[in-house]
């Protein structure tokens, strides 16, 4: 049975939700700290996406976590995988090549696939996580953009969602991608017991 929570970042009204987004930014900077998060592209359209994301992390820099870009040109992906460490966070914007999630995972790595629609396929499934983002609209007709992070060995599926149209969204915005990675980089390869999936929410429900 598949194992699902939602985190919806909405703009603090009160101190407790400014407090909630707090423990959030500290799970989130504590899961990530001296990690390098590899934004990885091999190609012009999915460049801009993971330069996106680098950016997006920009603000967690001063905390310890490194946002890098990592260009896997033809050939080169041997030797730019041989440049990440051990628990180091790895982002593919596109379709993986044969083997190299498994070079990631066998180096320590978290291997993740950035997911749209018609891809993903056989050289994906030896990820540690696949990471979705869409927008659509709430129950009040407001725009919100969601991200998802699904974990197959936990059989765990994460969303976050952020409203558009409230101050400080770009703020949540880029904790909600960094949440959403530190998730991972948490869950993605916990433990079972007895041939049973022991999984537990990865953020709190709101």
């Amino acid at each position: 049975m598949t194992s699902g929570v939602v985190e919806r970042f909405t703009e603090a009204t009160s101190t407790r939700e400014m407090r909630a987004l707090e423990a959030v930014a500290a799970r989130t900077l504590d899961a990530l700290a001296e990690r390098t998060v590899w934004c990885a592209t091999a190609s012009v359209p999915a460049g801009r996406a993971a330069r996106a994301l680098r950016d997006r992390l920009g603000w967690a820099g001063e905390y310890g976590v490194i946002a890098r870009l990592l260009e896997l040109g033809r050939g080169a992906e041997t030797r730019a995988v041989e440049g990440v460490a051990p628990d180091d966070v790895v982002v593919l914007h596109d379709p993986a090549p044969a083997g190299l999630a498994e070079q990631i995972r066998d180096g320590g790595g978290h291997a993740l696939l950035r997911v749209r629609a018609g891809e993903g396929g056989a050289a994906a499934r030896a990820m540690d996580a696949y990471v979705l983002s869409w927008r659509t609209s709430d129950a009040r007709g407001r725009a919100v953009e969601c991200l998802a992070a699904l974990l197959p060995s936990t059989l765990t599926v994460a969303e976050w969602d952020i409203p558009f149209g409230e101050r400080g969204r770009r703020q949540r915005q880029d904790l909600a991608w960094a949440s959403l990675l530190a998730a991972v980089a948490r869950g993605d390869r916990q433990e079972t017991v007895g041939g049973a999936i022991h999984a537990r929410p990865l953020v709190s429900v709101r």
